[in-house]
C-alpha cells in the first residue's frame, strides 16, 4: 500500500462545462506517514478513441504542492479555466472524452494517480460558426473506371468465344452480364467526367448565417441550360484504418470507414433560360451539440460537406463537394483562449501547519521551494510543469 491516497471532488459533479468556464473543486490527499513530495499537480487531459486506434492529448499543469507531508488528510483547492478544443463527442465509431488527473510524484514505485471525468460542451449562447469552405479534392483513384472497363473486356472476351464455340447457354449469359454491368460503370465514369466539364466557373461562398439558416450564393458560368441546383448538407464521421501491412516493402492497405450522422437537403431552386448568373440558396443547419462540430484528431474526423447539385436539360447532373469548417463560438471561447494560466491557489491541511510567507519578486516555483526548504536541483519537478525554459531557466 502507498504512502498516500488521492481523491478529486468537484463542486458540481453532474455539471456541463463550456469553453471559458471555471472547473472548480478540491484534491484531497490522504497520508499514512511522513512523505517527501516533488510535486502534486492537476491537468486537464483528453482522449480520442476508437477501435483500433487512440490519440490523446494534455495542457499544462497546475502546481498544487511541492515538500513533505505529515500524516493526516491534506486540502487543496483548484480553479481551471475550461479549454476550447476539444470539445467531447460521443459517436458511433469514436469517442473524445475529458478528464482532470491528479498526479502525486513520490519515488518512481510509490507515486499516486487519480482522475475524474468532466464533460466539455459549447456554451448556451454560442452561436454557429461557418469559417470557411474549401472544394473537396476529387476522388482520383481509377480502380472503379479499371474495374469496370476490365470487366467489360473479360465478358466481352467469354461471350465472344462461348458464341463461337456454341458453349452452353450459362457461361453466354455471364459473359453477357459481365459485359453488360462493366458497360454501365463505364457510362457512369463517362457521365461524372463530362458533368465536370459543363462549368466555365463554379464559385461558391458563404453570406451569412442567420440563426440556424445557412445562406450561400453561388457564382456560375456555364454554356448549357441549367434547370435547377438543390442545396445537400451532410455530417458524417470518418475513421481511417490500416488492415494490411507488408513487413518486406512496408506498404499498408488503409480502409475508410464512414457514418452519416445527418443529410438536411435545402429547397430546390429553378433556373430559367437566361437566368442569372448567381443564385442564392438557403439550407438549415443541424445542432453541432447533436452531430458534433469540425474536428480532425489523428484518422478520425467529423465533416461537414456542402453539395451541390447541378441539373441540366440536356447533360448530365453534377454534384459539387465543398468542405465546411464548422464551429460553436461565444465570448467564452475567446476567453479560453486568452486567459493565462494562474497559479493555483494554495492549500489547507487538517493539522494546521503555519503558512510562510513568500517574497513577491521570485518565480512561483522558486518561491515555492525556497520557503519549504526544497533544493529544487535536488528535488525538480517534472520537465512538464515548466511552460517554458524562459519561465523556470534552472529547468534543464
Amino acid at each position: 500500500m502507498g504512502p498516500c491516497e488521492i481523491s478529486i471532488e468537484l463542486e458540481e459533479p453532474s455539471r456541463r462545462y463550456s469553453p471559458g468556464e471555471s472547473i472548480r473543486g478540491v484534491v484531497r490527499v490522504r497520508v499514512r506517514r511522513d512523505t517527501a513530495c516533488n510535486a502534486l499537480s492537476l491537468r486537464p487531459k483528453w482522449r480520442c478513441s476508437a477501435q483500433g486506434s487512440a490519440s490523446r492529448g494534455d495542457h499544462r499543469p497546475e502546481l498544487l504542492f511541492s515538500g513533505d507531508w505529515r500524516p493526516g488528510v491534506h486540502i487543496y483547492d483548484f480553479a481551471l479555466v475550461c479549454h476550447a478544443w476539444p470539445i467531447s463527442f460521443h459517436g458511433d465509431l469514436f469517442d473524445v472524452d475529458w478528464v482532470l488527473e491528479a498526479y502525486a510524484e513520490i519515488d518512481w514505485h510509490d507515486d499516486a494517480v487519480e482522475s475524474v471525468p468532466i464533460l466539455v460542451e459549447p456554451a448556451a449562447d454560442a452561436v454557429i460558426d461557418v469559417s470557411s469552405i474549401s472544394a473537396t479534392p476529387p476522388d482520383t483513384s481509377p480502380s472503379l473506371t479499371l474495374g469496370a472497363l476490365g470487366a467489360s473486356v473479360a465478358g466481352l472476351i467469354v461471350l465472344v468465344e462461348a458464341v463461337t464455340a456454341n458453349g452452353p447457354f450459362p457461361v453466354i449469359a455471364c459473359g453477357a452480364a459481365a459485359s453488360l454491368v462493366g458497360a454501365y460503370f463505364l457510362w457512369e465514369a463517362l457521365a461524372t467526367w463530362l458533368a465536370r466539364q459543363a462549368f466555365e466557373r463554379l464559385n461558391p461562398r458563404i453570406v451569412a448565417i442567420e440563426g440556424r439558416q445557412l445562406l450561400i450564393d453561388v457564382d456560375y458560368e456555364t454554356p448549357f441550360a441549367l434547370v435547377s441546383v438543390e442545396p445537400v448538407l451532410v455530417v458524417e464521421e470518418r475513421v481511417l484504418r490500416v488492415t494490411a501491412s507488408r513487413a518486406d516493402t512496408g506498404e499498408q492497405t488503409i480502409k475508410t470507414d464512414v457514418r452519416e450522422r445527418s443529410r438536411t437537403s435545402g429547397d430546390r431552386v429553378s433556373v430559367r433560360d437566361g437566368g442569372p448568373d448567381t443564385l442564392r440558396l438557403a439550407l438549415a443547419l443541424p445542432d453541432p451539440r447533436e452531430v458534433g462540430c469540425s474536428l480532425t484528431i489523428g484518422e478520425m474526423s467529423v465533416n461537414w460537406r456542402l453539395e451541390l447539385i447541378f441539373r441540366f436539360a440536356r447533360w448530365p447532373a453534377h454534384v459539387a463537394s465543398y468542405d465546411l469548417e464548422v464551429a460553436m463560438t461565444s465570448w467564452r471561447t475567446q476567453r479560453s483562449r486568452s486567459v493565462p494560466t494562474r497559479e493555483a491557489p494554495r492549500g489547507r491541511t487538517t493539522d494546521r501547519l503555519p503558512r510562510p510567507r513568500l517574497a513577491a519578486d521570485e518565480p512561483t516555483l522558486e518561491r515555492r521551494a525556497k520557503a519549504i526548504g526544497v533544493d529544487r536541483r535536488r528535488h525538480a519537478p517534472p520537465r512538464a510543469l515548466s511552460s517554458s525554459r524562459r519561465d523556470h531557466p534552472d529547468v534543464p
